[in-house]
């Protein structure tokens, strides 16, 4: 993932708040992405608010960011979107059944297009089994398997996420 560039964050340290909103832009759809696969989707709360509670935790807490300390500032908003769930998941007492986003896609893809009903049955069972595996994993394991492959995070900023060694991650 891309990361923005240092002085971007000087200039949100600084209070400039159309900087932030670059910010925003810049990690909207990942940390969307990175919520719903986790699946702490509370009843009445849409992953979009989630994200929008994220967000304004990071700017009341941008002063506090540190890149040395707490990586790249993508290891650091998803951190905070990590606990932010976990605490709505523990406050709630509810954790939904992983849905896949693949399975959006094959509905609304050109290729779903070409194939028989039979075929696009045949792959969302196949992207229910798989989103149905990933949710059985415990949360540490799953955030480590989402950050890892639908985010292409490294090892060492997951390892930061999760706050725990590289090779734990590994």
């Amino acid at each position: 993932m891309k990361e923005v560039s240092p002085d971007i964050i000087v200039e949100c340290q600084n209070g400039n708040t159309c900087v932030f909103a670059e910010v925003v832009e810049h990690y909207s759809r990942p940390l969307f992405a990175f919520i719903y696969r986790m699946q702490f989707q509370v009843p009445v709360r849409e992953p979009d608010d989630i994200v929008q509670e994220v967000f304004l935790k990071a700017y009341q807490k941008i002063q506090t960011y540190q890149g040395k300390r707490h990586g790249s500032l993508s290891c650091w908003l998803f951190t905070i979107a990590r606990n932010h769930c976990i605490s709505l998941t523990r406050r709630h007492k509810l954790e939904k059944q992983l849905q896949s986003t693949d399975e959006h896609r094959l509905v609304h893809s050109s290729d779903s297009q070409d194939m028989n009903p039979t075929e696009i049955l045949s792959q969302k069972e196949q992207c229910q089994r798989v989103a149905d595996a990933v949710a059985a994993l415990p949360e540490t394991m799953r955030t480590t398997f989402l950050l890892r492959h639908y985010h292409d995070m490294c090892y060492a900023d997951i390892a930061k996420v999760i706050q725990c060694n590289e090779g734990t991650v590994r």
